[in-house]
């Protein structure tokens, strides 16, 4: 009979033994498996997000300095008002007139350097919003000059780097025959 009883006693000790401890060891090994498997998506998801970030980089510096410096003046990350009106009365000069009544008319932010954080290019994932943001201001002015040299200064600004949108435009006679009167606001877009 103790040989019946003891390896009874055997069994129950290893069957408690099981529930007790090793029972929940092997379920927490089962957590820690399920974990492992996260974090080995997880690394493998950065070391994408790496690669692409190291393509990026790499494309961002095959772009010359010249195109860059091309692409601020195009889309700047702030406007500079005075900078633009001087580049603009150049042009009106070269045609042989002269900005006159400049006014600016933009948001509260107008001219000064963005404090939002840089723009990444990408967009937010909940909203669905591009995260570039741009504001505009429009620039208006008059000057006194020909039709003909007055389209000329237009095409100008239309040909130079900086993006204008003719906002609103009106002639009037002036006090020669063949000079005209033109008020023009000009609308042009910086980065928030």
């Amino acid at each position: 009979m103790t040989r019946l009883i003891l390896p009874l006693i055997l069994i129950t000790a290893a069957i408690l033994v099981f529930f007790t401890f090793t029972d929940a060891v092997w379920k927490e090994i089962g957590v820690l498996k399920v974990e492992k498997t996260e974090l080995a998506q997880g690394i493998e998801q950065a070391d994408k997000l790496l690669a692409r970030q190291e393509e990026l980089r790499a494309s961002y510096n095959a772009i010359a300095d010249d195109q860059v410096a091309r692409l601020n003046k195009f889309l700047p990350d702030n406007i500079d008002n005075v900078r633009l009106i001087i580049d603009m009365n150049n042009i009106g000069k070269f045609h042989g007139m002269a900005m006159r009544g400049v006014s600016v008319a933009g948001g509260a932010e107008a001219g000064r350097p963005s404090t939002s954080p840089p723009a990444s290019g990408g967009s937010d994932a909940e909203s669905g919003e591009s995260l570039l943001k741009a504001d505009s201001v429009v620039i208006s002015f008059s000057v006194s000059a020909s039709y003909e040299a007055f389209k000329e200064f237009l095409a100008d600004l239309s040909s130079s780097l900086r993006l204008l949108d003719v906002a609103s435009v009106s002639m009037a006679t002036g006090e020669t025959k063949n000079l005209y009167t033109f008020n023009l606001g000009l609308k042009t877009y910086w980065l928030k």
